[in-house]
């Protein structure tokens, strides 16, 4: 473990994504990511600095020189009344990249009442049961290749998914025009197969969406096997003016 880790930013916003969307919360933007995905709206190398914000549209008020320790983090995120907050949201990059650092963080927020968030692309499933038992709420990409021109990684993100099972666990799969039917059933079938009440969210990528026909379409062919299916768009473009 480690008492220093990589973080790009601290600041309080609301949840734009997910069966959550619209919830306060603390973010802690971890620094770095090996997966590279082509719709990625977040920078994936680590930075020299880690900013604090006082909001989603706020100046920056504090930069501070990284790595950062974990008591700085843990004092940055308990000066707030965790009362007034949905959790803490953990996100990246790939903070399972750093559990060592997240091990330091994570017990300390949960003594002082802080539910934990974590976001992540659901592929470290070793990594995940480091920290499992220090999170409350694991939101879980699969990676499709339609949307990240990677080779989806469907064994990793099947073991990942077993690790979370037992926590409030939901999947969150990206599409863009190009993403097939044949590819987004295999997804469904990972999930279900795994448990068919887990919430499976269809995300439109926000910058290339594939038609409201084919999206509607998946839905109901994904109901099929799932309990609990949805659509939501990313909402940081509308909240913030930016939309790429």
């Amino acid at each position: 473990m480690t008492d220093k880790g990589w973080v790009s930013e601290i600041f309080v916003s609301v949840q734009g994504e997910g069966i959550f969307l619209g919830k306060r919360q603390v973010f802690v933007r971890m620094s770095g990511c090996r997966m590279k995905c082509r719709y990625c709206d977040t920078p994936r190398q680590r930075t020299e600095k880690c900013m604090i914000r006082t909001s989603e549209a706020g100046r920056p008020v504090v930069i501070l020189p990284n790595p950062v320790s974990a008591g700085l983090i843990q004092n940055l995120i308990t000066c707030h009344e965790p009362r007034e907050f949905h959790s803490v949201s953990i996100t990246g990059g790939e903070p399972l990249e750093q559990t060592g650092f997240l091990s330091e963080i994570l017990p300390g927020l949960q003594q002082e009442s802080w539910k934990i968030y974590l976001e992540t692309a659901g592929t470290l499933y070793s990594a995940l049961e480091k920290v499992i038992r220090h999170v409350d709420i694991v939101s879980m990409d699969i990676k499709l290749r339609s949307a990240t021109g990677k080779q989806t990684q469907w064994d990793s993100h099947r073991r990942f998914l077993k690790a979370a099972r037992g926590k409030n666990v939901f999947v969150k799969v990206v599409v863009v025009p190009e993403t097939s039917c044949r590819e987004l059933e295999k997804a469904v079938h990972l999930v279900s197969a795994v448990d068919r009440k887990i919430p499976f969210v269809i995300q439109p990528a926000t910058r290339r969406k594939p038609s409201l026909e084919k999206i509607l379409e998946w839905q109901k062919s994904a109901e099929k096997s799932l309990a609990d299916v949805r659509i939501i768009p990313q909402v940081h473009p509308f909240l913030t003016g930016k939309r790429g």
